[in-house]
């Protein structure tokens, strides 16, 4: 029996078996293009670019994220913010943004506690615990701040004391916590007191208001006796000319 004999214009097994396949054109997408153009490029514009980026990214916020930040911390709101791989507190009032400051450069200026956060550049200088400017003249914390805050940086301590050998928290860190609680309790201070100031002030428009009405509720009693003294004087008088009527009718008879 004969095999049939192959077609001319069909190619060799071989042929085939041996043929690498083409690869399949599929559409770059733009991200691509944009690393293969980079990489075909010269590479002093690659440098530049490289450069750009890192400066454009240094301080990992942008202005947008920053505009973000703002519009979701809440007014009085103390939160974590983390960046270059460092935990901060951060704040918002009045609608700014303010980061405590953990550098151990101000160590010793103790009146200086926050940073304003409306510059990704980091230019938006430093304040007080009572924000307000601050200015490196300023004088030190009084005696009784510096007790507060030794006292809850020991209690700070204290709750975060680990077992030997096992990860712990930094004095920094402590001393982070420590001033957290510190601003946290001064707030809770200052709210009680704006409480009990409007407490006070409500008291004291009910004791206007309870006075006025009791000078109001007398005024109207002395008028009332004075209207009835009248009315007896009124009468009195009518009582006496009648008598004398009386009596010039009397004697004419």
């Amino acid at each position: 029996m004969s095999l049939p004999t192959p077609s001319p214009l069909s190619p060799p097994m071989s042929d085939l078996l041996s043929e690498e396949a083409s690869p399949m054109s599929l559409p770059t997408p733009a991200l691509d293009r944009d690393v293969h153009a980079m990489q075909s490029a010269d590479p002093m514009a690659r440098g530049f670019e490289i450069r750009r980026f890192l400066d454009e990214t240094a301080t990992q916020l942008t202005q947008a994220g920053l505009r973000k930040l703002r519009d979701a911390v809440k007014e009085r709101e103390l939160a974590v913010f983390f960046r270059n791989n460092h935990f901060s507190t951060i704040i918002k009032r009045d609608g700014e943004l303010y980061i405590l400051v953990t550098d151990l450069g101000y160590e010793k200026e103790t009146r200086l506690v926050w940073e304003r956060l409306n510059s990704v550049r980091g230019t938006g200088g430093y304040y007080t615990y009572e924000f307000t400017e601050f200015g490196m003249g300023d004088t030190a914390a009084t005696a009784a701040q510096a007790s507060t805050a030794a006292t809850l940086l020991s209690q700070a301590a204290g709750a975060n004391t680990v077992a030997p050998g096992s990860p712990g928290t930094t004095q920094q860190e402590d001393a982070d916590l420590a001033l957290a609680l510190q601003l946290e309790e001064e707030e809770k201070e200052a709210e009680r007191k704006r409480r009990e100031g409007a407490q006070q002030q409500r008291i004291r428009q009910q004791q206007a208001q309870a006075l006025a009405q009791q000078q109001q509720a007398q005024q109207q009693q002395q008028q009332q006796q004075r209207a009835r003294q009248q009315q007896a004087q009124q009468r009195q008088q009518a009582s006496a000319s009648s008598r004398r009527s009386s009596t010039s009718n009397c004697t004419l008879m």
